[in-house]
C-alpha cells in the first residue's frame, strides 16, 4: 500500500482525461495516477508517453483497463484497485463520447442518444457507485466529473458556427 493519494482518471489514454492525467503526474508527486482506458494497450501506451516525458522526476502512474459501458469491466477494474492499493481517494469521471453529428444520417437518432447515454451518463453513474465503496476508505475521498458543452443535449442543433 502507498501513502501517496490514489487517482483514478476513467478515459485518461488520450484528450482532457490524458492533460489532466499529465498535469497530476507533473504538480502532484503525491499522487499516484491510474491511468483507465477501455484499451490496454492504449492505456499503457499513455502511462509509457508520460514515464517518458516526466523521466527526471519518477512519476508514479499506472494502468488499468477500464470500459465504462461494461458492468464487468467497471467491476475488475475495482478489484484490481482494490488489491493493488486497498483505496481510492479520488474519482475522476471524464471518459464520454459526443458523436459526430455527421452520424445522424449513418445511425438513428435514438441509437446516437442512447450510445451517448451509455458512457456519459450510466457509465459515469456505474463506475461511481462501484468505486463508492473504495472511496469510503479513504480520509479525503472526493469525485469529478468532467463534461463540456457537448454534454448538451441541443448542441447537435445549435449553429455550427456557435459550436466552436
Amino acid at each position: 500500500m502507498t501513502s501517496k493519494a490514489i487517482v483514478l482518471i476513467t478515459g485518461a489514454n488520450r484528450g482532457i482525461g490524458f492533460g489532466v492525467a499529465r498535469k497530476l503526474v507533473r504538480e502532484h508527486p503525491n499522487y499516484h495516477v491510474i491511468i483507465g482506458s477501455r484499451d490496454a494497450t492504449q492505456g499503457r501506451e499513455a502511462v509509457s508517453t508520460l514515464l517518458a516525458e516526466e523521466a527526471s522526476s519518477s512519476p508514479s502512474i499506472s494502468s488499468v483497463e477500464l470500459d465504462v459501458t461494461s458492468d464487468i469491466s467497471i467491476s475488475a477494474a475495482a478489484q484490481s484497485i482494490e488489491a493493488s492499493y486497498g483505496r481510492l481517494d479520488v474519482l475522476i469521471n471524464n471518459a464520454g463520447i459526443a458523436l459526430d453529428v455527421k452520424e445522424k444520417g449513418k445511425i438513428s437518432m435514438r441509437e446516437m442518444l442512447q450510445r451517448t447515454y451509455d458512457v456519459n451518463v450510466f457509465g459515469a453513474s456505474v463506475v461511481t457507485d462501484t468505486f463508492i465503496p473504495l472511496l469510503e476508505k479513504s480520509d479525503n475521498p472526493r469525485i469529478v466529473f468532467v463534461s463540456s458543452s457537448l454534454g448538451s443535449l441541443t448542441f447537435w442543433r445549435i449553429s455550427p458556427a456557435r459550436q466552436r
